[in-house]
């Protein structure tokens, strides 16, 4: 068995910058008998997103010092979810795709020896949160054919909602589309309301927006009349996991002038 530098995983649906702690302050890792239970909601979307300690820089060189590559050097990438409790303490850790060949096992015995992140935050208070990352195995060439996993997926049975997906979900017609739906639809409050709505829903397989729920409002309003927009929202395109289509999280944020 060796140990190798791999390409640093992504961290959640939307590119997020990993913000850096004093490196000198590293925690110890939490053994799992002395975890305390996972207590309370856990949230898809947060305000604030959990971070490794120290960032990606120490993210890549937890990743050189502790991931064990498997001697037959598979090639391609494994994606792996977990939730980020209050205390930052890693739990419910679970392959989403592997490759097999030993890799899907070295990415969730990697995680489970990761220190405490930085808890996620939702209006200033750390929250449960779900987290997932993806670790390069071989160099990402262009092309490059990746092994099956193990277990086939049958992307039709599966209920679960992704927080990350390949092709992510998008209103018809694209950013511009979606522009003109808002200035077209959205109700403005009399109050002259002003600042940012975030609301946070799921496309289904069909398109369909399900579980419209708002994240941080600004009152006078405007949070009902962004409910009211989405729920008046054609079907969008649905996300995609491995060309299948699948039930994604989706987040948007309207801005009141």
């Amino acid at each position: 068995m060796k140990k190798t530098l791999l390409a640093l995983g992504t961290i959640l649906a939307v590119a997020i910058a990993c913000q850096v702690n004093n490196p000198d302050t590293q925690p110890e890792v939490v053994e799992e008998a002395t975890k305390a239970p996972l207590v309370g909601p856990v949230y898809s979307v947060v305000e604030e997103t959990a971070v490794f300690p120290g960032g990606k820089d120490a993210w890549n060189a937890f990743i050189s010092e502790n991931l064990i590559t498997p001697d037959n050097s598979p090639q391609g990438r494994v994606y792996a979810a977990f939730v980020v409790d209050k205390a930052g303490v890693l739990h419910d850790i679970k392959l989403i795709r592997g490759i097999g060949g030993g890799a899907d096992e070295a990415v969730v015995a990697l995680l489970e020896k990761s220190p405490s992140w930085q808890a996620g935050k939702q209006r200033g208070e750390a929250v449960n949160s779900k987290m997932v990352v993806a670790v390069q195995f071989g160099e990402a060439e262009a092309g490059l054919e990746t092994s099956a996993p193990q277990k086939p997926i049958n992307y039709e049975e599966i209920e679960e909602v992704f927080t990350v997906v390949e092709e992510q979900a998008t209103f018809p017609g694209g950013t511009e589309a979606w522009a003109r739906f808002i200035d077209d639809n959205l109700k403005t409050p009399d109050s002259n309301v002003k600042g940012r709505v975030f609301a946070t829903f799921v496309v289904d397989r069909d398109g369909a927006l399900k579980n419209i729920q708002l994240i941080r409002g600004i009152g006078g309003g405007a949070d009902e009349a962004v409910i009211e927009l989405l729920k008046n929202s054609p079907n969008w395109i649905a996300g995609k996991q491995r060309g299948n289509k699948v039930n994604s999280q989706m987040q948007v944020a309207i801005t009141f002038k």
